[in-house]
């Protein structure tokens, strides 16, 4: 991660998921420098195939000096409902928050 942003020391995600029955639990995970770059994560939804691509947001809370994003993203993929594919309606709100190193300057 330090290579893609340079002066961050750590991305905290926080996701909070709406939209399918049962919902999953929240979820919050924190990334220090030496993690790799790669923001997308599985859809919480064991029948799922599709994933949450964060990406875009941890590059926008990274980027500013505010350092945190808010936003809502939804599951790429599909799930079998009655025997048939039907659109994953999984949504997760997010939070990302970075955290400048405090010896990059």
């Amino acid at each position: 991660m330090a290579a893609t942003f340079p002066g961050v020391d750590t991305v905290r995600l926080e996701l909070t998921f709406a939209g399918v029955a049962p919902t999953p639990a929240s979820q919050g995970v924190v990334l220090h420098a030496g993690a790799p770059a790669f923001f997308e994560f599985a859809c919480p939804c064991n029948d799922c195939d599709g994933s949450l691509d964060l990406g875009a947001a941890v590059s926008s809370a990274v980027r500013t000096r505010v350092r945190r994003s808010t936003g809502t993203v939804a599951c790429s993929g599909s799930r079998i409902v009655a025997g048939a594919a039907s659109p994953c309606a999984l949504r997760a709100s997010y939070v990302v928050t970075g955290t400048a190193n405090p010896s990059a300057a």
